[in-house]
């Protein structure tokens, strides 16, 4: 059997990242698309996560009103000379607890006003305006988020996401060829630019992005994944960026953040996680970590998602792996860089289902009508053989496996989505 069979093969089996070489242990390179990877949050409270200014219909407002004593010089309302001669000589202002461009605008003014009232001497021992202001009420979300892997998966998802959330959001994403069919897809979408540039390069992908407050940061799997993530929060801390996630995968649930475990770019994904913490201590850059399952879109009609059914396959059938929706991946990574103060040094593990093989077979004839699509188990076992980190992984999920908390994540966002639904609304499959 070729080398080319073999990563035709193998294409689709693992993390939910772009088709990336790594090295076989004895010298062959393989091509694999770690689509079985990923990482959750799991320290989160997700009992809030639909709590905030996007998805709540009623919108919470803060009256602020600000009392002055009538000055006996001029007899007016205003609070100090500076602030009656200003055009903002606000008596009473109602906000909406929402990131809209006026209230951004608004926010601008606050520093001025904080200033101006504190050199009124009325206020002069008066407690900050922060006591009762909390800076995360006045936050304006990201104006400019870069997000790298744009035209992968979970870029993609996460650019579509952020749209939906947030239009006038200005997304900049990262594709190696800009001219590609994907690439120009996104350039056609509102507020999203596209720029070229590799990981290996992080430097470069920022001076050609300018300006930046949030950044999504997806990796492909391979010899240089921990060294460019690294590379990408060093050059994150040096432009001033606000907020950094960062697509992981998940290694147990709650476990994860003390569990390398033995598959290699599971390992890598823990370096990062552990690099982004430390480096970040002590400065104004905050993080998200997701940490999603396997994805649903591994599985597909074509040979790589037969592929990865077949590997599926070869797991015990009392073995359930957990999955998760792209497009709900991209909604949680939306979530977290939009809302950063909600979000601040955490982590979340995700999926939305978990299923045995079997499982998974009768709910896609239930649904589709047809058979779950898939190649002879034979080549499942003989991918588990020959990329030996494909063959930790599956084992490492027959003992150990995924472990997001799914019912907490789903009464925190109840659109989240299970294999039926996923199925029905996003697979792309055709009934019958």
């Amino acid at each position: 059997m070729s080398h080319r069979t073999v990563r035709s093969m193998v294409k689709g089996l693992s993390a939910g990242v772009s088709e990336v070489a790594i090295d076989r242990e004895g010298g062959v390179r393989k091509y694999l698309p770690w689509a079985l990877g990923g990482e959750r949050d799991t320290n989160t409270n997700t009992d809030t996560d639909t709590e905030t200014p996007y998805h709540s219909k009623k919108r919470k407002e803060l009256s602020i009103s600000v009392h002055a004593k009538q000055s006996k010089a001029s007899g007016s309302d205003a609070v100090g000379p500076s602030l009656a001669t200003s055009e903002c000589t606000y008596v009473s202002r109602r906000l909406a607890t929402t990131d809209t461009l006026e209230d951004r605008k608004y926010c601008t003014f606050r520093p001025q006003l904080e200033s101006v009232i504190k050199q009124s001497l009325w206020l002069k021992f008066a407690p900050p305006l922060s006591k009762f202001f909390p800076r995360s009420s006045f936050m304006a979300t990201p104006e400019r988020i870069l997000v790298t892997g744009g035209t992968g998966k979970q870029g993609r998802a996460t650019i579509l996401a952020l749209l939906a959330f947030q239009q006038e959001t200005t997304i900049i994403a990262v594709a190696r060829s800009p001219n590609s069919a994907s690439a120009q897809s996104l350039a056609a979408l509102h507020n999203v630019e596209v720029i070229q540039g590799t990981l290996d390069y992080a430097a470069a992908i920022f001076r050609k992005a300018g300006p930046v407050t949030g950044v999504f940061c997806v990796l492909p799997v391979g010899r240089n994944e921990e060294q460019q993530g690294k590379n990408m929060i060093d050059c994150a801390l040096k432009n001033g960026v606000k907020h950094f996630v960062y697509a992981s995968v998940d290694r147990g649930g709650s476990r994860s953040s003390d569990t390398p475990t033995p598959i290699l770019h599971f390992a890598s994904k823990h370096s990062i996680e552990k690099y982004l913490e430390t480096h970040t201590a002590g400065t104004d850059m905050t993080y998200t970590i997701i940490r999603p399952a396997a994805l649903f879109e591994n599985l597909s009609n074509d040979f790589s998602g037969k592929m990865f059914a077949a590997v599926w396959s070869t797991m015990p059938k009392h073995t359930k792996l957990q999955f998760i929706a792209t497009e709900d991946l991209g909604h949680y990574a939306a979530l977290a860089l939009l809302n950063p103060a909600q979000y601040h040094n955490s982590t979340m593990s995700l999926a939305g289902d978990s299923l045995t093989f079997d499982e998974a077979q009768a709910i896609f004839q239930a649904q589709m009508g047809s058979s779950l699509p898939v190649t002879f188990q034979a080549l499942g076992s003989f991918a588990r053989w020959a990329v030996p980190d494909l063959g930790r992984m599956i084992k490492w999920f027959e003992e150990e496996g995924y472990a997001a908390d799914i019912q907490a994540l789903r009464r925190g966002y109840p659109e989240l989505k299970d294999f039926a639904a996923w199925l029905k609304q996003s697979s792309g499959f055709v009934e019958g």
